[in-house]
């Protein structure tokens, strides 16, 4: 029961964060691209490594106009996490060895799980220009 409360205290959280992101938001994400990408190297975001990349990958790309087939609540979504990854003072504060970063780890997941649709196209349209972009 007690999972069950966070979930939803995650979930509240993230989506009223959604709403609150704007393109400041954006740049910040871009400008600490390479500090987010490492928090997924450990610990428990290891798990969701993948995910973070692609959702780093999927800013980079709405925010250059290089990718816009993606709802702006999509990209909101995808922002917010990352944002919250970032506070080390959230639901449960980063300075916590694991516990730390578990919550860090379910937002993650719930904003893939809100996006997956979308995020699992956009991972489709990189694979198809990855040699037009290599090249």
């Amino acid at each position: 029961m007690n999972n069950k409360i966070n979930d939803s205290q995650l979930i509240k959280r993230l989506l009223s964060d959604a709403k609150r992101i704007t393109n400041v938001d954006l740049q910040l994400i871009l400008e600490k691209a390479e500090k987010i990408s490492s928090m997924f190297n450990s610990g428990p975001l290891n798990n969701v490594y993948k995910y973070g990349q692609l959702l780093i990958a999927l800013i980079k790309d709405y925010y250059s106009g290089n990718y816009r087939q993606i709802s702006w609540v999509s990209v909101a979504i995808s922002v917010a996490a990352l944002l919250y990854i970032l506070d080390p003072i959230d639901i449960f504060p980063d300075f916590l060895p694991i516990i730390g970063q578990i919550d860090d780890l379910a937002v993650v997941g719930l904003a893939v799980r809100f996006i997956k649709e979308e995020l699992d196209r956009y991972e489709m349209w990189c694979n198809r220009n990855i040699d037009v972009i290599d090249v």
